[in-house]
């Protein structure tokens, strides 16, 4: 049985189209990843130093290899 997909993981997929935000090859309904376009960087403590790219908006479906 197929594993269920999240909502928010599936408006990141459809996003792009299912395709891979960098390389444009097809991507499998389950085995990607989600990269931040713009990167986000942490302290030591873990704290975002850049909180405005941690967001859904920012995150682009991309191959898994």
């Amino acid at each position: 049985m197929p594993k269920k997909i999240s909502k928010k993981r599936q408006a990141i997929f459809d996003k792009s189209g299912g395709v891979c935000w960098y390389c444009g090859d097809p991507l499998a309904a389950i085995l990607w990843h989600e990269d931040h376009f713009y990167p986000i960087r942490r302290n030591g403590d873990g704290t975002c130093l850049n909180p405005e790219y941690d967001v859904e908006e920012n995150k682009v479906p991309s191959c898994a290899s």
